[in-house]
């Protein structure tokens, strides 16, 4: 609550600023208590002309309803298996990680379709296993005389 009151504030303040337009992301926005949604309404009812609010969720369906009419939904799609096969591996040239196909295949599919989940599980793999990860019965391992795998789910 006590964010949502420092943000209304500081609203306020910005419109007394130079400046062409503000953004402000809230994000998971459906995790707001009642009580710091209910501070948020004022601001929102009548928003600055210079201010732009992303509220971005997971949740929309525990997003208030009064929030929820005052605003412009968009849907985000999920990423297909192949653009995010196709960034990975732009990452990891640009960063000189270099991990099998087939492991970065492996990482698109149990992304399901979140860039970012895929590109916190290709950091986890190159940290964990660097370029010696493999794909062996669905889990990934690292190429070496012992077993040290983990599954994705």
């Amino acid at each position: 609550v006590e964010d949502i009151r420092e943000m209304n504030e500081s609203v306020n303040f910005i419109a007394s600023s130079p400046g062409k337009k503000r953004l402000f992301i809230l994000d998971e926005v459906h995790m707001l208590s009642n009580a710091a949604s209910n501070a948020f309404l004022k601001t929102l009812e009548e928003p600055p002309e210079h201010i732009i609010f992303i509220l971005a969720t997971t949740e929309p369906e525990r997003v208030l309803e009064t929030i929820k009419s005052r605003t412009t939904q968009i849907a985000f799609k999920k990423i297909s298996e192949d653009e995010i096969i196709k960034t990975l591996k732009k990452i990891g040239k640009k960063e000189g990680i270099n991990l099998d196909s087939e492991v970065v295949k492996m990482i698109a599919n149990f992304s399901d379709g979140s860039l970012r989940d895929s590109i916190n599980l290709y950091e986890q793999t190159e940290n964990t296993f660097g370029s010696k990860a493999s794909v062996n019965n669905n889990k990934l391992c690292r190429d070496s005389g012992y077993s040290f795998c983990f599954k994705c789910y």
